[in-house]
Formats: C-alpha cells, sequence, structure tokens
C-alpha cells in the first residue's frame, strides 16, 4: 500500500490559505452586521389628525444599520414623509438605525418601548426637528451622551423611564429650551450634576427622579422659574448642599425641605409646589 508523502512547504501552504479564507469569511461577515438595512415593516393607522407607523418584529443586535426601509401597505394616498408618530414596541432593539428622518421627516412623536434598546446616538435623531415627544422607556439604556438630544429643537417631553442609566451629563439637557417635562425614574442614577438643570430650560414644568440610588443633589431647583413638580422619592438621601441652593426663591425652598427630609422614606409625599 502506498503513503503519500506531504511536504511541509505544502502543509504551510494549505494552513496558510485556510486561514486566508476564514480571514475573508470573518471580514464579510462583520461587513455584513456593519451594511445590514432596517427594515421597518409598519402597520399604518390614520387617526384624526395623525399619521402612525407601528412597528413590531424588528430586530437590530450588532450595529446601528446605515440604511433604512420601510414597508407595509399605506392608508389611501399617504406615504412615509406624512408619518407623524412612530412607536416601535417589544423588539430586539439594541441599536436603532441612523437617519431616521431621511424616512420620517415630519415626526413628532416618537416611542421606542420594551424593545431591549441600549444604545443611542446623536445620528439616530439628526434632522427630527418637529419632534415634541420622545420616549425612551423600558430599556437597557446605561450610557447617555452629552450631545444625543441637541438636534432636537422643539422637544416638549422627553422620557428615559426605566433603564440602567448610572448618569445623566451635565450638559445633556442644555440645548432644549421648550422641554416641559423631563423625567428618568426608575433608573441607577447616584448623584444629579450641578449643571443639569439650568435657567435656559425656560419652559421645564416637571422632573422625575423617582426610585433611583441618588445620594448627592447639587441641582438648583430655584433657577428653573416654571418648575412646578420635582418627584425624589424612593432615594437615597438628599445631600445637606441642596439646602443651600435654595436662598433665591424661599417660598420654594421651605416647601421642598419639608418633604425632603430623607427622600428614601416611601410615604412621603410629591414635592409638588403649586
Amino acid at each position: 500500500m502506498l503513503k503519500v508523502m506531504r511536504s511541509p512547504r505544502f502543509v504551510t501552504l494549505t494552513t496558510i490559505t485556510v486561514l486566508i479564507l476564514l480571514w475573508i469569511i470573518l471580514i464579510k461577515s462583520k461587513q455584513k452586521f456593519v451594511d445590514d438595512v432596517a427594515l421597518l415593516n409598519c402597520k399604518f393607522i390614520k387617526e384624526y389628525s395623525q399619521y402612525t407607523c407601528l412597528v413590531r418584529n424588528l430586530t437590530i443586535k450588532y450595529n446601528p444599520p446605515l440604511k433604512t426601509t420601510v414597508t407595509g401597505e399605506h392608508y389611501n394616498s399617504y406615504q412615509n414623509q406624512d408619518v407623524s408618530e412612530l412607536y416601535i414596541y417589544k423588539c430586539l432593539t439594541v441599536y436603532l438605525p441612523y437617519y431616521i428622518s431621511n424616512q420620517f421627516p415630519k415626526l413628532t412623536n416618537f416611542e421606542v418601548m420594551h424593545s431591549h434598546l441600549r444604545v443611542i446616538e446623536r445620528k439616530n435623531f439628526i434632522g427630527l426637528t418637529d419632534l415634541t415627544d420622545l420616549r425612551l422607556d423600558h430599556n437597557d439604556i446605561e450610557v447617555v451622551p452629552w450631545n444625543v438630544f441637541y438636534d432636537l429643537e422643539s422637544i416638549v417631553y422627553l422620557s428615559l423611564s426605566d433603564n440602567k442609566i448610572l448618569e445623566l451629563p451635565g450638559k445633556l439637557l442644555q440645548p432644549l429650551d421648550k422641554l416641559s417635562w423631563f423625567t428618568a425614574d426608575r433608573n441607577r442614577l447616584k448623584k444629579l450634576n450641578v449643571d443639569l438643570l439650568n435657567e435656559n430650560l425656560k419652559e421645564l414644568e416637571a422632573v422625575n427622579f423617582n426610585k433611583n440610588q441618588l445620594s448627592e443633589i447639587f441641582v438648583d431647583f430655584s433657577k428653573i422659574r416654571k418648575l412646578k413638580y420635582v418627584d425624589l422619592q424612593e432615594n437615597v438621601c438628599v445631600n445637606e448642599l441642596m439646602k443651600k441652593n435654595y436662598l433665591n426663591r424661599e417660598d420654594f425652598v421651605d416647601e421642598i425641605q419639608k418633604k425632603l427630609v430623607n427622600c428614601s422614606v416611601k410615604h412621603v409625599q410629591d414635592l409638588s409646589i403649586q
């Protein structure tokens, strides 16, 4: 019986060939994830003045898609540019597509809820200049970039409730001069930075930081002239420095100090200043 002997050179060349093929497969695999197209399969709903795209079964696990394709049967002669509300519910959407405004330029309401959303970037919201209501509740967001909302010049209601956020950057809300309501309850916040709420927020009426892990609060609430509602219930404790921040507005200070001896006490009333 003849034995076929392979030279070391042949074995080396074969090994190199296999490695090159594996490398090509890996590169193409990664390229597929990067260039993948987000398929928004919409159920279009027309109700009164609102035209809604309801999305389910959307899966984006690896990278934010660079392209977005919208499918679904439009109502009458309506088109993508007529959509005013985009709702993404109960999906596996770790990332959001970039430049959603290319498909839906007239969005006023945008909700991504119960969808395992973990990463948000400025590119997700660029161009949404008419957006007034953004809700990213019940997701897995941990990090919020300081400039992620800087293009939302019309935003009135912003909610980040029930995520895993560890910190809110001081400049996060700075350009949102029309913001009226901000909620970040049920997260993992340990402190509120001094610059988070400032006098630029001229329309802000309500903030909610309920059920976090707050032990340090450096915000000067007295600078927010329209603020009527502050919820800090079920946190660790209020920082002593807080008492020094209210000297410009004694009525507000007195009310808030009466109720915030220890904000971890569940029976403490809402911090509602009427």
